[in-house]
């Protein structure tokens, strides 16, 4: 079985407004316990009064995480985000846990960065 990671985003809150956004699936291009890097087809408002939430799942784990955007830049006909992650240790496991495992089952998967431990998701 092949694990995919599947990323979605939802707004979480509005100022002090607590609102349970619909989840958008977005497209991963870098995991990492503390970073996130996707593609999105529309723009995500980035304002600090906006508190988004992330959704990461690989068939076999799935967690919920807030975060915010740290950078934004148009990219071909999407929009490409980085985003900051704030997980707990559990969390930060988990998601290191997804990662050797779409590593391992896929046995063909890219290569950690040199000296990092950061991992191109396909």
């Amino acid at each position: 079985m092949s694990h995919l990671i599947r990323v979605g985003v939802r707004i979480l809150k509005i100022g002090s407004l607590n609102i349970q956004g619909e989840l958008h699936a977005v497209t991963p291009l870098e995991l990492h316990p503390e970073r996130l890097v996707f593609l999105c087809r529309w723009p995500i408002p980035i304002t600090p009064n906006v508190k988004l939430g992330y959704e990461i799942n690989d068939g076999t784990d799935q967690i919920s995480v807030a975060g915010r955007i740290v950078t934004e830049e148009p990219f071909m006909s999407s929009y490409l985000y980085h985003a900051e992650i704030y997980a707990d240790q559990d969390q930060k496991s988990r998601i290191t846990g997804m990662l050797n495992r779409m590593i391992t089952d896929c046995g063909q998967g890219r290569l950690p960065y040199p000296h990092s431990n950061k991992y191109i998701i396909q």
